[in-house]
């Protein structure tokens, strides 16, 4: 995983009073910026659709959130005088919520969105995500071979809604695929034989095999794609987008963003056998 260079957006002085001006938009008009905040909700809040269980983006400690999504959306919201309030979805829900006013903020492969035109507003991308294997450390010889992986009938794991499960439709059409909520699920069945291998983001197969060290897995330094991320908003929200832009382009110039982003991918959790 890597941050974006900022490229020709990389710093804007007019950055601070644009935050200021959709600060007070938002204090007049009492409604969110371009689009429609439920009633009930302060104009101080913004709202976060989260997937959980996605160590190290985003998962529950204790009564709490954390994970590199958590600590960059909740700067974000300081940064644009706010207080980040983050909403738990189920795969296949962030875009319905966000396109219903549930939420007002996700964070979103940029792949595969070419069918909501009109729908939902992007942001610059702020990372990037390696597609990988993980493995069970008894099938490396095996699966060193890339060709290993294209064999009719291949059990492969991949989660719902995914740049993986992309990946297993698009390339590994004759496998035996197998769709999993989650990616701690997915483990858990890869360990136990039930798949051959797992495809899915690299930082969060890393974090999963770390808790098994000295470990029975192995996640393949093989990349099979690289997928972008960016933070999506309704697409009537254009000034809220404009405002994390805002802020994104800042945080890659102050190297905030990359302050974060090396705390987390650094971070592995203790092993648990």
């Amino acid at each position: 995983m890597r941050i974006h260079p900022p490229q020709a957006r990389a710093t804007r002085p007019g950055a601070p009073r644009r935050r200021l001006a959709y600060s007070a938009l938002l204090l007049v008009m009492g409604c969110a910026v371009g689009g429609d905040f439920l009633e009930s909700t302060p104009l101080e809040v913004l709202r976060v659709g989260i997937l959980a269980d996605r160590p190290p983006l985003a998962y529950r400690e204790g009564d709490g959130w954390t994970g590199l999504e958590i600590d960059l959306a909740r700067l974000a919201a300081d940064d644009l005088g706010m207080h980040a309030e983050f909403v738990e979805l189920r795969r296949g829900g962030l875009l319905p919520s966000l396109e219903s006013g549930e939420v007002d903020l996700i964070t979103s492969p940029l792949s595969g969105r070419a069918d909501l035109p009109g729908k939902i507003l992007f942001t610059q991308p702020f990372l990037q995500v390696n597609l990988q294997v993980a493995i069970r450390a008894a099938g490396l010889a095996a699966f060193e071979n890339p060709a290993e992986m294209e064999k009719p009938g291949a059990r492969v794991g991949f989660v719902t809604n995914s740049p993986g499960g992309d990946y297993v439709r698009d390339q590994l059409p004759q496998s035996a695929a197998y769709a999993f909520e989650d990616s701690d699920g997915a483990i858990r069945s890869l360990r136990s034989h039930r798949i051959d291998f797992f495809v899915h983001d690299g930082p969060e197969m890393l974090y999963h095999a770390a808790r098994y060290q000295p470990s029975s897995l192995i996640v393949l330094p093989r990349i099979l794609g690289e997928e972008n991320f960016a933070w999506a908003v309704n697409a009537r929200n254009t000034n809220l987008a404009d405002a994390l832009n805002g802020f994104l382009d800042q945080a890659m110039a102050g190297r905030n963003l990359e302050i974060v982003l090396d705390a987390w991918l650094s971070k592995r959790p203790q092993p648990v056998e």
